[in-house]
């Protein structure tokens, strides 16, 4: 790739590249862990999400079932310019982040919890060579009652908390899937965290983090800020340590999230337990459900993956139409009927 003018400049830039990323489900511990990184220089905005959908399309000349429909000499003019480009895309993304955070951050971090960011991982770790990755997980059940209580109290008190109820615990386990997807893809530049843990333990996860991060100077100062009286979105009233309380739930909502999480719940080592919902134990359950593969298979599975939402949302798209079409129906009955009945009441007045 010499031969493109200023490739050899921007490929020594591109290498130092070394974001941090905090993935994992909303309610799991990002926040804390973003806010504790901080103490050691490493900044980053509360949530990153936006440019995300920028690289998704990054994985269709990456799949080699794609390219192979494609002349390469038309093809972004060639695979060199292609991968050019990439470089590019990256150190913009670099230098925007160093451009609005502060003149004293080490290293940026995004945190962006959610299925996108942990679907694109892989992709983020080709893309910034340095970039390490830190999966923050967190029981189901305290999880889902966090969601609930959070959703309640800063958006929405009058919030539907069954459809909040339902739509967090299917979220939960698709992102806890989707790790175990992508995460062998990403040996040796992640770890994982349970907020549990970092309630109990706070010491010895803070060596862990600092040391993977190669801070481990950082260790106290991290440990403080998970120590520290720091803000409970859900539940205010509480103080850090009193995590692990029981669930005001009914029959059926306990029904609801055995079925829907439970199987992922075992897989993680998430003991099933409403009056103590605990941190993870050994897992009970073998995770012989994810298929191996490796970038190009991953590549091609993102397209997929990708092509196979598009056609839920135009199919959620189709079904509110066909309501909206159908209640325009009805009011034209209901008004025809009401004209109707007048009518009759004219004549039978006559």
């Amino acid at each position: 790739m010499g031969q493109i003018p200023g490739m050899d400049e921007i490929e020594a830039q591109w290498r130092q590249l070394d974001p941090i990323f905090i993935l994992g489900r909303q309610r799991t511990g990002t926040s804390i862990m973003w806010r504790a990184l901080r103490v050691a220089g490493f900044f980053g905005f509360p949530e990153d999400h936006l440019w995300y959908d920028l690289i998704k399309p990054l994985a269709w000349w990456r799949d080699p079932e794609y390219k192979a429909h494609l002349r390469e000499e038309i093809f972004a003019l060639g695979a060199g310019r292609n991968l050019l480009l990439e470089r590019q895309i990256a150190l913009l993304i670099d230098q925007f982040h160093r451009d609005q955070l502060p003149p004293e951050c080490v290293r940026w971090v995004s945190k962006s919890p959610g299925v996108d960011a942990v679907l694109v991982a892989p992709m983020l770790a080709e893309i910034f060579p340095q970039a390490q990755f830190i999966f923050m997980k967190r029981n189901a059940i305290t999880t889902v009652n966090s969601t609930i209580a959070y959703m309640q109290r800063n958006h929405d008190s009058k919030a539907n908390v069954d459809a909040v109820f339902l739509s967090t615990c299917k979220h939960w386990v698709a992102v806890m899937k989707m790790w175990r997807q992508v995460r062998p893809l990403l040996t040796g530049r992640y770890i994982e965290v349970a907020q549990e843990h970092i309630v109990t333990e706070p010491g010895q996860v803070a060596r862990r983090v600092t040391d993977f991060l190669g801070v481990p100077e950082w260790s106290q100062a991290v440990a403080d800020v998970f120590k520290s009286r720091r803000e409970n979105t859900a539940f205010p009233e509480k103080d850090v340590g009193d995590f692990f309380y029981p669930v005001d739930w009914t029959r059926e909502q306990k029904q609801v999230l055995a079925r829907i999480c439970g199987p992922e719940m075992a897989v993680w080592g998430y003991p099933l337990n409403f009056q103590y919902p605990g941190g993870p134990q050994p897992p009970e359950a073998a995770s012989g459900d994810i298929t191996p593969m490796d970038m190009s298979t991953y590549y091609r599975w993102v397209r997929e993956y990708e092509t196979h939402e598009l056609r839920l949302m135009l199919q959620r798209y189709r079904e509110l139409l066909d309501q909206i079409s159908r209640g325009r129906v009805m009011r034209l009955l209901n008004w025809l009927n009401r004209v109707a009945k007048r009518f009759d009441v004219r004549r039978q007045a006559l």
